[in-house]
């Protein structure tokens, strides 16, 4: 099973993955973890390498030429059914590839 096929049934919720989902990639060069949770009786999480952008690093300037900092973030995804019966919270379906 690939990456792309394993990430297209689950996404990203804010309560596992902090706040600002959309400042998130995935890194597609590192290995997936299943990992079993007591979340709903038992479900299967998926386990991801990213980075995330670092607000503070990030110019108020429309046309800055500097770049965001990035720090190491690791991601835990859930089947999509379930991402929205732990409060309302932000979501991230499509994540964004790291690229070098």
């Amino acid at each position: 099973m690939t990456l792309r096929s394993i990430l297209s049934h689950t996404c990203l919720s804010e309560i596992d993955n902090s706040q600002n989902l959309p400042a998130i990639f995935v890194d597609t060069d590192a290995p997936l973890r299943e990992e079993k949770s007591d979340l709903f009786g038992g479900i299967v999480t998926v386990k991801a390498k990213g980075k995330k952008i670092v607000e503070s690093s990030v110019s108020d300037i429309l046309y800055s030429g500097q770049k965001p900092q990035l720090e190491d973030v690791e991601l835990t995804a859930i089947p999509y059914p379930y991402w929205n019966n732990r409060g309302e919270r932000e979501m991230l379906v499509w994540m964004k590839e790291l690229r070098p």
